[in-house]
């Protein structure tokens, strides 16, 4: 009778499963990815750059020095992509790397991607709603960068090129964006132009940090998917 009793109750228990689920991940989904990025320009290039999220539990470093760049995957004390050490390999004679490299599964997946994007292109080009498509879409494009963009920047340096004409107009360009940096969360951009330069100078130093919420993101995704020009588009997509 016990078990007759268990099988009732099953979908009950698969129900509760996924409510509990899908509140793990609002929940999980509401904690920042916080980031950080420090990088340097000119005849040294260098550049670090490093995300947590989970409190640290999950963590991401990149490090770029002397044209060489390094990326690290930790969870908790595992790091992931570490390369370990094997027992040499004999070489393959030059036909038969040939003949592998012609044979890569990747490229028929980029073939297959590229094609199926172009196809969704070509199909929301000639959308009859394409205008309040392509509106809707420019929305959600701002929104997300804006929610991306860093809360702090700070860069100074030097910047000029051989042609003093060109290196006006990008100064021209700047003083307009330098505006709205200035104003936006705590940004601040301070670059000296050089007009007497036979090289180009761009030697810069860049520090930079920031959040990303997920459930933002989501909530982005979602507002835009619930558009009816949207949700026409996906439903046309999906049948055909």
């Amino acid at each position: 009778m016990s078990w007759w009793i268990v099988l009732l109750l099953l979908p009950v228990w698969i129900l509760l499963l996924v409510l509990v689920l899908i509140i793990v991940g609002l929940l999980l989904s509401a904690l920042p990815i916080r980031y950080w990025v420090i990088a340097k320009t000119g005849e040294e290039t260098a550049a670090r750059a490093k995300a947590r999220y989970l409190f640290g539990l999950l963590r991401a470093e990149y490090i770029y020095e002397n044209g060489e760049g390094k990326l690290k995957v930790k969870c908790a004390w595992h790091e992931f992509g570490k390369r370990r050490k094997s027992a040499a390999k004999p070489e393959q004679p030059a036909q038969e790397v040939e003949q592998e490299t012609d044979e890569l599964p990747i490229t028929s997946k980029v073939k297959h991607y590229y094609n199926t994007a172009i196809s969704i292109y070509t199909k929301i080009r000639n959308y009859p709603n394409r205008p309040q498509i392509t509106a809707l879409f420019i929305t959600y494009t701002k929104q997300t960068a804006i929610h991306i963009l860093p809360r702090h920047l700070h860069i100074t340096g030097e910047f000029g090129l051989p042609c003093p004409a060109t290196t006006g107009q990008i100064f021209a360009a700047y003083g307009v964006a330098r505006e709205f940096i200035k104003t936006s969360h705590n940004r601040n951009v301070h670059i000296r132009p050089n007009f007497d330069t036979e090289k180009p100078i761009y030697n810069m130093q860049i520090n930079t940090r920031g959040h990303i919420l997920p459930i933002y993101l989501l909530y982005l995704t979602a507002a835009l998917a619930i558009k009816k020009p949207i949700r026409k588009l996906i439903g046309d997509l999906i049948k055909n």
